[in-house]
């Protein structure tokens, strides 16, 4: 592909991410892995994403993508937990769900990268 298609490419991604309203000021996110997005994973993904599942046992999730440990969540792409939080498509319909405010909350999180700490 060449430069100028690679950047039409850019500002049209640029530009859909910005028509959804959100913007995330990564400087104002506290949150961190540690006894935060991890309970939170611990709450709500983990009942399917997660090592110890295999097979069926997962309902319907991508076998690499898995939520046990901060390591975990960094091999996943951050930007789609963010997507799939926000979009509410995840947890899927039938699960516990998260209030909007946690939701929201991790998925800026998850969009600014995820600290750990």
């Amino acid at each position: 592909m060449t430069r100028p298609a690679l950047s039409v490419l850019v500002l049209a991604a640029a530009a859909s991410l910005a028509g959804c309203g959100k913007v995330v000021d990564c400087d104002a996110v506290s949150t961190a892995w540690a006894g935060d997005a991890e309970t939170f994973f611990g709450t709500y993904c983990v009942s399917c994403h997660s090592t110890q599942w295999t097979g069926d046992d997962r309902g319907g999730a991508p076998e690499q993508v898995n939520f046990d440990t901060y390591s975990d969540f960094l091999a996943s792409e951050t930007f789609a937990v963010y997507t799939q939080l926000t979009e509410g498509l995840m947890p899927p319909d039938g699960y516990d769900q998260p209030s909007e405010a946690d939701r929201a909350r991790i998925a800026d999180w998850a969009y600014c990268g995820g600290d750990e700490q």
